[in-house]
């Protein structure tokens, strides 16, 4: 090992030293979830968050979120408090001085690597116990040998992630009773009033097409939109098709729309400015075709017919496949990063297969 990692490693063991104290499940008045990253990381992490509070009913759950995925947990009755965490250095270390105040009992970093602000972070939070996911190593050090962690969960990565971290409740109260896996996403009135306005008086059943990815390479085939029209308005001539947007691909999604040989076979929804809005859109869908996004868990949530496009990675996909029901297909490119050389044919042949399905259901109402 280089002289430079060496001293990284001394550092971290340093960092990373903790006195522990015998861990009393009794005396968790209030926990606190690391969740400040992405809209889909959040989303599944409400199976933990909800077993935690049927676990310890009096403890206080705060969960210290990002500006993007707090939304997420806006209506989540088992969550006490949503504290946004501010990307300003000087606000985000204020932010953790007031968390320190509140004297938490027990820490969940959801980290599976070792990450260095992660570690500086409890640090300065100060719980008396902390708890996470099986760390990996890094710098030589193993990272089940990391004193600042009370506790650690079993090395598994062949589940979703949702277990992975509902999997935690067991270090914390053994002998539990079995909690479901389902992803909880409670909207409010005036969410579904917006939706129920904008899909007024259109034809059911409702497809959903979203062609971008958390990164460009993980896009749709934006060619592709015509066949995928035309496949869709002959298996289901009296659809409404939609395109799902966000500010920041709404006028690419103009351009997609401006594509087709007949602009008006599909409509281009209007961005949201909140992340609820979006999920009332996918409650109401029939269908969602979609990348790898945030927006496959919300279908998951909700039980929404689904056909996701994944890269060709199998453990990213052992960790964010869809769970919790039968309707999801799922499709697979030729490249583990990107969606590179995902098949057309199959993707035709899902949508027209899922719309069959759609068809024979309304056959018998």
């Amino acid at each position: 090992m280089s002289l430079k990692n060496t001293l990284k490693a001394f550092f971290l063991k340093i960092i990373a030293r903790k006195k522990n104290t015998p861990f009393d499940n009794k005396k968790l008045k209030k926990i606190l979830i690391f969740r400040y990253d992405r809209i889909g990381d959040m989303i599944v992490t409400t199976p933990l968050i909800s077993a935690l509070k049927k676990s310890f009913p009096k403890s206080r759950v705060i969960i210290l979120a990002s500006e993007v995925n707090a939304g997420v947990l806006t209506k989540n009755r088992y969550v006490d408090k949503i504290q946004k965490y501010p990307k300003n250095i000087f606000l985000a270390i204020l932010c953790l001085t007031n968390l320190r105040k509140e004297k938490i009992d027990l820490l969940i970093d959801l980290n599976h690597s070792i990450v260095w602000r992660a570690l500086l972070e409890i640090r300065l939070i100060n719980p008396v116990w902390a708890i996470s996911p099986q760390k990996g190593s890094r710098y030589g050090v193993n990272g089940s040998s990391l004193g600042l962690y009370d506790k650690q969960g079993d090395a598994d990565v062949n589940q979703p992630l949702s277990l992975v971290y509902l999997n935690l409740i067991n270090l914390l109260k053994p002998k539990l009773r079995d909690f479901n896996n389902n992803y909880y996403v409670p909207l409010d009135k005036k969410h579904l009033k917006r939706t129920s306005r904008i899909l007024n008086r259109k034809n059911k059943p409702y497809i959903c097409l979203n062609f971008f990815g958390s990164k460009e390479e993980r896009n749709l085939d934006f060619n592709s939109i015509n066949l995928i029209v035309k496949t869709i308005k002959n298996e289901c001539s009296s659809c409404t098709i939609f395109l799902i947007t966000s500010p920041s691909n709404y006028l690419d999604n103009i351009k997609i729309k401006n594509s087709l040989l007949n602009h008006n076979l599909v409509e281009v929804l209007p961005p949201a400015a909140s992340i609820l809005y979006v999920a009332s859109l996918i409650k109401s869908m029939d269908l969602l075709i979609t990348p790898d996004t945030s927006l496959v868990h919300f279908a998951c949530a909700y039980k929404i017919r689904l056909i996701a496009i994944y890269p060709q990675n199998e453990f990213n996909y052992m960790h964010w496949q869809p769970i919790g029901y039968n309707k999801s297909l799922v499709l697979f490119s030729k490249h583990p990063k990107s969606l590179e050389g995902y098949s057309e044919r199959d993707l035709l042949k899902n949508i027209i297969y899922m719309l069959k399905n759609l068809n024979k259901k309304s056959a018998y109402k």
